[in-house]
Parts: structure tokens; C-alpha cells; sequence
């Protein structure tokens, strides 16, 4: 007989606490992961275009699939995430940077350690 007095206060429970979670859903799916593939080109200063590499695992099932050497190499941005950890060559040379991830309204963009804002090429065959 107690099993179905309690059934009721289950049932509110849960529907109260159904809004919560509704609530939490919203505010995810509002703003959602992002991955980069690993060989995106971008401009990282005036007149500079590189292939740049993350160090985060790409998703699977997806069209990331074609970069199975590289599947750790994807760059990742979360709803919380404040920096990211690049790489990229010039001139033959590796180098290893953390960009700042800086909000703008329902956007974001990424800031080099020298201030500079990256940018998707407007040329992308350079």
C-alpha cells in the first residue's frame, strides 16, 4: 500500500524537476560545440594564410572522417572554453600557440597572444 501513496509524489517530482532539465537543454542547444578540422585555413596576421592544427579528438561519423591521421587534431570550442591550443607551420617551422576565445553575442572569435584576431581568409586558395 505504500508504493501507491508514494506514486504521486514521484510523479510531481519528476515533472517539476522536468523543467529544470528542460530549461538546461535549452541553454545547451542555444550554444553548441564546435569542432574545426584539422587543416582549416586561416589568417593569423595581415598577410599570412596557414593550415592550423587543435590538439582536441575529432568527433566521428562525421565529415572529419577523411582526416583519420589527424584525429586528434581537431579544434574544439565549447560553451565555456576561454582558450584553444594551436599549431600551424611557416616556412617550414612548427609553432604552438594558445588563443583566447572572446563572445560576441551569439558568436566567437579567436585572439592570437600578439593581439591579432584571426580570420577565415577571404581567399581561400592562397
Amino acid at each position: 500500500m505504500k508504493i501507491v501513496s508514494t506514486l504521486p509524489l514521484l510523479a510531481v517530482a519528476l515533472i517539476l524537476s522536468g523543467c529544470d532539465i528542460e530549461q538546461t537543454y535549452l541553454d545547451i542547444s542555444m550554444r553548441p560545440i564546435i569542432f574545426f578540422p584539422p587543416l582549416i585555413k586561416l589568417q593569423i596576421n595581415d598577410d599570412k594564410i596557414v593550415e592550423v592544427y587543435g590538439f582536441d579528438k575529432c568527433p566521428k561519423d562525421n565529415i572529419f572522417q577523411t582526416f583519420n591521421i589527424l584525429d586528434n587534431s581537431c579544434i574544439k570550442v565549447e560553451p565555456d572554453t576561454k582558450e584553444v591550443n594551436v599549431r600551424f607551420k611557416i616556412d617550414q617551422q612548427t609553432f604552438t600557440e594558445k588563443w583566447s576565445v572572446y563572445r560576441q553575442n551569439d558568436g566567437f572569435k579567436f585572439v592570437r597572444p600578439n593581439g591579432f584576431e584571426v580570420n577565415q581568409p577571404l581567399n581561400n586558395y592562397e
